[in-house]
């Protein structure tokens, strides 16, 4: 799917009276994420969701709804079929992280954050990733001896729901983006969509607005225009 695509899509799936007032995070808040398992050339692209508290409210009849219309729009290059996140750093450390170039692994200094969050979103310890650190001023760097690997997470990009009163519900009642990305693909692999408890948004609407956030997490977001060295001609093939 090229910029093309993704724009199309998102004049489709954007409903009146709903005006979206998305904000992108800055894109140092961006981690590298990994996917796993053998990879295929192409394959329809499969979302995951997974709800992070009981205040979502949003059916699951909805969201296979989603799933489904993306994985018929859709064709994602070079996928693999499970996705692990990499552990946050201590706020202590300032994100101070080092990224090997041909990997991606996502190192913090001596060690990870006891707990790992994708925006307002808890992380399951089963969908991490191995603790990496360095030491002795980068000299050494491995994951830490029993860091365990979660399974992991069954798709090409995982959305964790959750139904939090933020300050951004003030200006729109779904707030999302990406909070981990293949440094190597250059596209996200994890992401958080908080949904407004008090949200106006009619029941009819409800699927083409969480599409249409869908969109702005997966390249419609100033922060992944940002992302590394991306051009615009890598942001075309990002998702195939």
């Amino acid at each position: 799917m090229n910029l093309t695509s993704l724009v199309f899509l998102s004049l489709l799936t954007t409903t009146s009276p709903y005006i979206c007032q998305h904000q992108s995070p800055s894109s140092e808040t961006l981690q590298t994420g990994f996917s796993s398992g053998p990879q295929t050339s192409t394959a329809q692209f499969q979302v995951t969701w997974h709800k992070t508290d009981e205040r979502v409210l949003i059916s699951d009849e909805i969201l296979a709804n989603i799933s489904n219309f993306m994985s018929e729009n859709i064709l994602v290059k070079q996928a693999s079929a499970s996705i692990h996140l990499s552990r946050n750093c201590p706020l202590s450390q300032n994100e101070q992280t080092n990224v090997q170039s041909q990997t991606d692994t996502h190192y913090c200094t001596e060690e990870c954050a006891e707990v790992t969050q994708c925006g307002p979103a808890i992380v399951p310890d089963e969908h991490l990733g191995r603790c990496y650190v360095c030491v002795d001023d980068s000299k050494r760097c491995g994951f830490t001896v029993g860091s365990s690997l979660g399974q992991g997470i069954t798709g090409h990009l995982v959305v964790y729901l959750s139904g939090s009163e933020s300050q951004g519900c003030q200006d729109d009642p779904v707030q999302a983006a990406a909070c981990q990305v293949s440094s190597i693909h250059k596209r996200p692999v994890a992401s958080y969509m908080n949904i407004c408890p008090n949200h106006d948004i009619p029941q009819e609407d409800l699927s083409n607005v969480l599409i249409h956030h869908l969109l702005h997490i997966m390249g419609l977001s100033e922060n992944l225009f940002d992302l590394g060295a991306a051009k615009l001609e890598d942001f075309n093939t990002r998702w195939g």
